[in-house]
């Protein structure tokens, strides 16, 4: 009995030790690697992405973007070069597939849009600032398919209908966008 609550406790301190290297540790892991064994499993694929946009961007001086705990999108970031590090707060308020019409005469002539939104509410702090140096929102939307219809006024959703496989793609398509201008911002705030 002894020996069971001792290799107990042993496994919960080998875990909790890993949890807080993984905090502390700074990003500058090779792009193969998974984030997942870099990070131990709590990151979100949009630090990755913005790791991928901002490595050309710092390609001369050495980064890393650190995930915060308990937040998938949110890190902090620090760099060779400049004075302060910086906290970056993601927060995706929405996200989701939603038909919408977009252009129409009435009672002629329809069009009906899937398309995949993402909304994103980003703010940057200087690290220990309480008012954020920038706070933005960013949209995105991305067609997934369209219908046109001739003297109906109902969505035909089997011609809207997108497959899983491409519905994923569109998916890291959006928040790989969102990344995009996440990190270009950050580099001209930066800079």
């Amino acid at each position: 009995m002894k020996y069971l609550i001792g290799l107990i406790i042993s496994v919960y301190v080998c875990c909790a030790c890993e949890r807080v290297a993984s905090q502390n540790t700074g990003a500058g892991w090779n792009m193969n690697s998974s984030p997942h064994e870099y990070y131990g499993g709590r990151t979100d694929e949009f630090i990755r992405y913005c790791s991928w946009e901002l490595f050309p961007k710092f390609q001369e001086r050495r980064f890393g973007l650190t995930p915060l705990f308990g937040e998938a999108n949110s890190f902090e970031l620090w760099a060779d070069s400049i004075n302060h590090r910086y906290l970056v707060s993601v927060e995706i308020a929405e996200r989701g597939w939603e038909v919408s019409r977009r252009q129409s005469i009435p009672l002629l002539y329809k069009k009906y849009v899937d398309e995949y939104k993402l909304e994103a509410l980003v703010e940057i702090f200087y690290r220990g600032m309480i008012k954020p140096i920038l706070a933005k929102k960013y949209r995105i939307r991305i067609i997934g398919k369209t219908s046109y219809q001739l003297l109906k006024n109902d969505p035909d959703y089997s011609r809207l209908y997108v497959p899983y496989s491409e519905r994923q793609g569109i998916e890291k398509q959006a928040l790989k966008s969102l990344a995009a201008q996440v990190s270009a911002d950050i580099f001209k705030l930066i800079n």
